[in-house]
């Protein structure tokens, strides 16, 4: 199985025609085709049917098509990769994380929190809403025990904003919490990834003034020049930007 025939595949598959396929490729058709048959030979199966519609992978031939286009992802990267390794090839970086104890006071990422409310609660269909429109409604968190630094931020967040809540039963985990909110028991913190995806049967609406820092800081010697430090800072925000996009 050679790259250029995986090439071909993922071409046919997404064009659904050999002839816009050869196209995209600058192959002929009927080397193109010939790639196709090639592989299917090797493999000992139909990848690809022609039907009135164009052409259809088969089962097989959809499998084959997603893990095609992974692989042809991960070699895409390779160039950026090995640039990076030859720049570090040598040299040593020491990298020093401060304790989650601490870890909000050197946070530099601020999201705007809401509450999680059940898609049918009045207040689901409101741009925003402000403390006080949550009434006695309870308030439902995990418990502290399962993360002291962080629930007491949370409360002394809210003592701040001059925001008591009525709290409802402490849970150990958060889908718990999402499932009993959905249920109508009460509201949850909401994050900002809830904003374009909800747990199922709730919605997340922002609480104005409500802010909680969640992020970390990246801290670098100014003016740094040393190949491998560069190297890794480089890795470390491009994680970053694939965790932040996904």
């Amino acid at each position: 199985m050679e790259l250029r025939q995986l090439r071909s595949l993922v071409a046919v598959s997404e064009e659904k025609t050999f002839v816009r396929a050869a196209q995209r490729l600058h192959l002929t058709q009927p080397g193109l085709s010939r790639q196709i048959r090639d592989l299917e030979r090797d493999l000992g199966f139909s990848l690809v049917e022609r039907e009135t519609r164009g052409i259809v992978p088969t089962p097989a031939g959809q499998a084959l098509y997603f893990a095609a286009r992974s692989i042809l992802h991960e070699v895409a990267r390779l160039p950026a990769e090995l640039e990076r390794a030859r720049r570090a090839a040598t040299g040593r970086c020491t990298i020093a994380a401060v304790p989650s104890a601490h870890i909000r006071d050197v946070l530099s990422t601020v999201l705007r929190e809401g509450a999680l409310l059940p898609t049918s609660h009045p207040l689901a269909s409101r741009s925003s809403i402000r403390f006080e429109d949550l009434g006695s409604m309870p308030f439902m968190f995990f418990r502290r025990d399962f993360h002291p630094a962080f629930h007491d931020f949370v409360f002394e967040t809210f003592r701040r904003l001059g925001y008591r809540p009525v709290l409802g039963p402490m849970q150990e985990g958060l889908q718990t919490l999402w499932s009993l909110a959905s249920e109508g028991k009460g509201w949850s913190l909401a994050f900002g990834s809830h904003r374009k995806s909800p747990p199922p049967g709730l919605i997340a609406v922002p609480i104005e003034g409500f802010h909680i820092p969640w992020g970390m800081s990246l801290l670098t010697r100014r003016g740094e020049t040393r190949a491998t430090t560069l190297a890794l800072v480089d890795m470390i925000l491009e994680a970053a930007k694939q965790i932040e996009q996904s």
